[in-house]
């Protein structure tokens, strides 16, 4: 503790700036409900425990939190009670949850109860905290504390020397001391052998003691039912209504990694000193303004628990955002300035200017010397002299004195756009279709020039002064003009410029000019060449309405949120230099407009949206943590069965078990979805491959030792270590061991012998022989008429080849359910231009062979092949019910084959397959020679199913979808344009529905 002396000084300048408060905006909150998976949205307690997992407490369990999705624990799964006020992780990574009815104990996914016939002193345990000697210390409403220690509770009440045994919150402080909030007697400290009390007449500034706090510089903070105190081992220093503090609960105080202090107001909102001033955010930006709990995390995140609110994560490296609410004129701002006195000064296009003071707000329109209410640009000079640039021409505020300039004075127009000053004070305007020189000394505007070959007709967007005092003229037609004092130089896409429409021009710290421009992103121009960075490098949209350079990093508001760009080390990390902002991180608006950025003298950056302004401070970061990563579950096939493990580590697989997916997840709470993932499986691949997916599959692996390598970068840009999440050996199959091998031997040196003696007996057998031949001529006719009518048979179905013998033809049908499959390969034709044609047809044969053997095994029909293409029908010349289901069933296995073809094979086939559903006419066309055809619009359509795939995809049609959705799990795709069929609803079947795997498999066994 500090020395006497000091503390009175200290009590003194606290006091004199306890009356120093501010009244804020809302913050950058991200927040969770029940929407979002949260179990209930009223929150009592948070925490985050060794291995970085979020607890929340809720009115309805308990749930953990990941980033990605909750956990949630309740009664079913032994948890003592549902509404858990207080949670804590021990020393030996135990989690205590404090409820309404005892207390739990959660140790290796199990629960342990504690409960007054326990010998726990109460129900509704508020508090939990652990003294240096490892007890278990529990606050309850109405039975004072009690102490877990070796298995055994010790209870402490009035007897013992609590002055209460209402309590209320508990405190361990780095001496060790437990500290503990009563209700309405006070303050108690206890040092392990005395409770002392402290109560409003030693200066606390009310009995009812909510909630203690211990600062990073050892000061204690007190929330209490009426008032906040400041004790630093002797005094208190209070703050109450008279200081502006709320008449309303303190329940909730914590310390953020800058060294803030948070106060969650019941009711009344979150409030932060700064060491210097308060300020209050009753519109926070949470879900509630009724604050119960809150949390630090490792990365330097506040938690915020709520009533009925959810829960509320306000990042590290927060931002303030300006509103209606927060008395803005109008929300969508086009203009920003600040003055010497830091008031900061919003443009409204239509509602003038709006001036935000310390604590207030006021507005400046016509009334007040405004030329006009429709605020495009401010520029305040160094003078504190106020430009405002409107759609009716110019003011300029100075000392109470107004003076307007238009058309009339010397402007080129009065539709002024942008404002800027140079070297020499001489201000320059952007109008539309020029621009426009004033000059300080005279007070007048002395030139205008508006010179259709230079600045075209369109807005002269901005207007900037590089470093080397040339001024810089981003127009909407004409691309960048230069103007060194002397003469215009007009940069345009004659010139390598990739579009002439440009909103805003900066400067790097390598004195690289970027310009933000309409739809084509940001360009990067040294002086000599262009390079353009669109969203295809990394930015989160093409139209970019301005780049602020901060420290290293372009700042580019766009029209889908704001995007942070490490232009130093892009060349290095290529789409991982860019980061985000979006709405769901907390900005009021995705879009920002043209000229709504400022940079003022404390390094804040400022960007006005459509919804409000957001206030950065770049400067502030959170802490260096990498992410751990942990394995979800491995899934293991053998091509038939499929077994899932949550570990997998020194495991040994049959060859056949080579089919693995690893599911693996980040804990990540910070713009979870901007974590990059590198993965490696050693013993098949030598270098890391990236994804933001978090899961990967390997197919077909070969005999090995295997283990799989993770390694995740964070949105912060922190790269985790390196991670092996499993490793296993496929062992190889039987006919590649030793035994096996000798075995193999020992038989090829007795075939040879059984060749030898086989050759011996050659010639007696020859002589049997010659006497059989006699015997098979005799059969050659009958041989002929059945291969003539097998041929027959395998070109028309069974029941037709009767018909066609009996009657000499076939009488054409009409089948009403048909389901049609299509199939082809992409880029044939360049496939059979470089392929020998005598391997051509021997892939095709293999192929359709094979197709032929599962249109058999399902009961189709092959109707032709032409080409690369292959057709086949089910319901015809036999009608069945399940034709659609059988077609989607071969379409699958025919897919299966030619994805274990590739796998081995140098020709890579990329089939597609189309499907479609109704009625054809079927008949026989031909004299000499028959082919079995079908006639219809449902064979056209078939067609453009397969011709509307992708590669590797199963096409269905809305029509068969509807007879196959009870058996298939399907994408839909959308209304697709069938050449001459217009929009068709179209489908990807993606695989059986686990539903009906039984189902499936006894249909082909019964096949």
């Amino acid at each position: 503790m500090k020395a006497k002396a000091q503390n009175i000084f200290f009590v003194l300048a606290l006091y004199f700036l306890s009356a120093t408060f501010m009244f804020a905006q809302s913050l950058s909150f991200h927040n969770y409900t029940t929407d979002d998976g949260l179990p209930q949205n009223t929150v009592f307690s948070v925490l985050q425990d060794t291995t970085g997992f979020i607890w929340i407490g809720t009115e309805a369990g308990v749930a953990r939190f990941d980033g990605f999705e909750f956990k949630i624990y309740g009664i079913v799964d032994g948890l003592v009670d549902t509404d858990v006020l207080a949670l804590y992780q021990d020393d030996e990574k135990n989690i205590w949850m404090g409820t309404k009815n005892g207390v739990s104990k959660f140790k290796d996914g199990q629960f342990q109860n504690y409960t007054k016939k326990d010998g726990l002193a109460g129900d509704f345990v508020y508090s939990i905290v652990q003294d240096n000697n490892g007890a278990i210390w529990f606050s309850t409403r109405a039975n004072g504390l009690s102490k877990f220690y070796k298995g055994k509770f010790t209870n402490y009440g009035k007897k013992e020397g609590l002055p209460s045994n209402r309590t209320r919150s508990l405190l361990k402080d780095a001496a060790g001391n437990l500290w503990i909030g009563t209700v309405g007697a006070g303050l108690v400290k206890y040092n392990g052998n005395e409770f002392k009390t402290y109560t409003v007449k030693d200066g606390l500034v009310n009995n009812y003691v909510l909630s203690i706090f211990e600062d990073s510089r050892g000061d204690l903070w007190i929330g209490t039912k009426n008032g906040i105190s400041k004790f630093d081992g002797e005094n208190f220093l209070n703050f109450t209504s008279k200081d502006g503090i709320p008449r309303s609960e303190v329940r909730t105080i914590i310390e953020d990694i800058h060294g803030n202090i948070w106060f969650g107001f019941y009711g009344k909102g979150l409030c932060r000193y700064n060491g210097r001033e308060f300020k209050f955010y009753k519109h926070s930006g949470m879900e509630s303004s009724h604050i119960q709990t809150s949390y630090l995390d490792k990365r330097g995140d506040l938690w915020f628990g709520t009533f009925l609110g959810g829960l509320g994560r306000l990042p590290a490296d927060w931002f303030e955002i300006y509103t209606g609410k927060d008395g803005l004129a109008d929300e969508a701002v086009f203009a920003i300035g600040m003055d010497t006195d830091q008031n900061v000064y919003f443009g409204h296009y239509g509602n003038g200017i709006t001036k935000l003071l310390k604590n207030r707000v006021e507005y400046i329109t016509p009334k007040n010397g405004l030329i006009s209410n429709k605020v495009t640009s401010i520029l305040i000079d160094g003078n504190n002299g106020i430009w405002v640039g409107t759609f009716d021409g110019v003011t300029f505020l100075n000392d109470g004195n107004v003076n307007n300039f238009t058309t009339e004075n010397g402007l080129v127009n009065n539709k002024v756009l942008s404002i800027s000053k140079d070297d020499k004070g001489n201000v320059w305007f952007g109008s539309e279709g020029g621009i426009s020189e004033y000059n300080p000394v005279s007070q007048t505007i002395v030139s205008s020039v508006s010179d259709n070959k230079i600045f075209g007709e369109g807005w002269v967007n901005s207007v900037y002064m590089s470093n080397d005092n040339n001024i810089w003229f981003a127009s909407e037609t004409n691309g960048v003009i230069k103007y060194n004092g002397k003469k215009f130089e007009v940069i345009d896409t004659s010139k390598g410029l990739p579009t002439n429409d440009i909103f805003h021009i900066t400067q790097d710290q390598q004195n690289n000019f970027w310009f933000a421009t309409n739809g084509k992103g940001i360009v990067k121009y040294d002086g000599e060449k262009f390079e353009n960075i669109t969203t295809k490098n990394g930015l989160s949209a093409d139209i970019c309405y301005f780049v602020v350079e901060h420290k290293g990093i372009l700042y580019v508001g766009t029209t889908n949120g704001l995007t942070l760009f490490d232009y130093k080390n892009y060349d290095k990390k290529g789409k991982l230099a860019f980061r985000y902002y979006s709405k769901a991180d907390g900005l009021p608006f995705k879009e920002f407009n043209q000229g709504a950025y400022y940079k003022d003298r404390n390094g804040m950056l400022w960007f006005g949206t459509q919804k409000g302004v957001v206030k950065i401070n770049p400067n502030r970061k959170p802490r260096v943590t990498t992410q751990k990563i942990l394995l979800k579950s491995i899934k293991i096939s053998d091509g038939e069965n499929e077994s899932v493990f949550s570990q997998f580590l020194n495991r040994k697989l049959k060859y056949n078990q080579n089919n693995i997916t690893f599911d693996f997840f980040t804990i990540a709470f910070n713009q979870p979805d901007q974590m990059i993932y590198e993965i490696r499986l050693d013993g098949i691949e030598d270098s890391w491959a990236k994804t933001r997916e978090h899961k990967v599959s390997y197919r077909a692996l070969p005999p090995g030792k295997y283990s799989f390598h993770v390694r995740v970068l964070s949105s912060d840009g922190v790269e985790s270590p390196e991670y092996i999440l499993s490793s296993f050996t496929i062992e190889p199959p039987y006919y590649l061991t030793w035994w096996f091998i000798t075995l193999s031997v020992l038989f090829v040196l007795l075939l040879i012998y059984n060749v030898y003696y086989y050759k011996t007996q050659q010639v007696r057998r020859r002589n049997i022989e010659l006497g059989e031949m006699v015997k098979a001529r005799t059969k050659e006719l009958e041989q002929e008429k059945n291969k003539s009518d097998e041929l027959l048979h395998n070109i028309l179905p069974a029941t037709l080849v009767e018909e066609l013998k009996t009657n000499g033809k076939v009488q054409p049908r009409e089948f009403k359910h048909v389901t049609i499959l299509f199939t082809d390969f992409k880029d044939f034709t360049y496939t059979a231009s470089v392929l020998p044609a005598e391997s051509l047809v021997d892939e095709l044969n293999d192929i359709f062979r094979e197709f032929d053997q599962i249109v058999t095994k399902y009961g189709l029909e092959k109707l032709k092949t032409i080409g690369d293409s292959y057709m086949a029908a089910s319901g015809l010349p036999n009608e069945t019910q399940d034709h659609a289901v059988r077609v989607v069933l071969a379409a699958m296995e025919m897919r299966n084959l030619i994805n274990v073809r590739n796998e081995t094979s140098a020709i890579k086939w990329e089939m597609r397959l189309g499907i479609h559903s109704g009625s054809v006419i079927a008949g026989v066309v031909g004299t000499k020679k028959f082919t079995y055809d079908i006639w219809g619009d449902t064979v056209n359509i078939a067609s453009r199913m397969e011709s509307s795939s992708e590669p590797g995809e199963i096409n269905i049609s809305g029509y068969t979808y509807m007879l196959v959705r009870d058996y298939f799990e399907c994408e839909y795709r959308g209304k697709i344009d069938a050449k001459g069929k217009g929009f068709i609803d179209m489908y990807f079947v993606k695989s059986v529905k686990e539903s009906k795997d039984e189902t499936i498999r006894q249909f082909i066994y019964s096949s």
